[in-house]
């Protein structure tokens, strides 16, 4: 990491540290929504099965909004600003823009991350909060590259600011949902849902657990995860080629 790329991650975690509005939707959002579906198991002993699977899902849907309504969108208002050409000029290279960006909102969704797991393991009264702190820092590595290489569609498009902020956030709300079905005994429609990055970081966190702490591998499944991260980083790549800097409200 060269000293321009450590320069501008510090800038954006500062800058993402003082966008209060992101915090409140990545993380307190979810913890009202988590609340709110299931108050009347406040502070009771939940089954670990069905505490963990509580978590996992609700991980999937704040790594999906921050890295869609946070990260990329951030770096949509960066180029509509007229600072992703400023910031081009001054590093040499927009990828180091990117690569900076994508490290400081890395930092940021991993902290929201450890507070919503802590918080939501006291409000269960579970005590497998390292247990999940494991599986979710392990989860995180894996896939929190080629699900924000996913996202840089956002980023490449030459749109208003304005215009694609609600769709992100309603985008994020129907992946979540969509996570939530499956088809028995349709294996094609079962990938097609797996394609949805709620349902893959879910998906791999539950393969993780079954084998690190069950002993249990399913490698067909395991597969089919990493074949649709390798298709994000596929699409990431032609997204990240037309990522250009000029400002959507310039016409120069």
């Amino acid at each position: 990491m060269n000293v321009k790329t450590i320069q501008f991650t510090k800038l954006f975690f500062k800058n993402a540290l003082d966008f209060k509005m992101l915090f409140m939707m990545t993380l307190l959002f979810p913890l009202i929504y988590l609340v709110w579906n299931h108050y009347h198991l406040l502070f009771h002993h939940l089954s670990d099965k069905f505490f963990l699977n509580l978590l996992f899902s609700y991980w999937g849907f704040i790594v999906v909004m921050h890295l869609m309504g946070g990260a990329n969108v951030s770096l949509l208002a960066l180029k509509e600003n007229g600072f992703l050409k400023m910031f081009k000029f001054i590093a040499g290279n927009k990828n180091v823009i990117i690569v900076s960006n994508f490290i400081a909102q890395s930092l940021t969704l991993f902290l929201s991350l450890i507070i919503f797991t802590v918080i939501t393991s006291v409000l269960f009264k579970s005590g497998l909060w390292l247990h999940a702190l494991v599986l979710m820092f392990i989860t995180f590595l894996i896939t929190i590259i080629p699900i924000s290489m996913l996202f840089l569609w956002i980023p490449a498009l030459n749109v208003r600011l304005a215009t694609i902020s609600p769709i992100t956030s309603l985008l994020s709300l129907a992946l979540s949902f969509i996570s939530s079905l499956s088809f028995t005994n349709n294996s094609i429609l079962n990938f097609i849902l797996l394609l949805n990055p709620v349902k893959v970081f879910f998906q791999l966190t539950i393969l993780i657990n079954n084998w690190l702490f069950s002993g249990v591998f399913d490698g067909i499944k395991l597969i089919e995860c990493i074949v649709v991260l390798i298709i994000y980083i596929v699409l990431g790549t032609f997204f990240l080629r037309r990522i250009t800097v000029n400002s959507s409200l310039s016409r120069y």
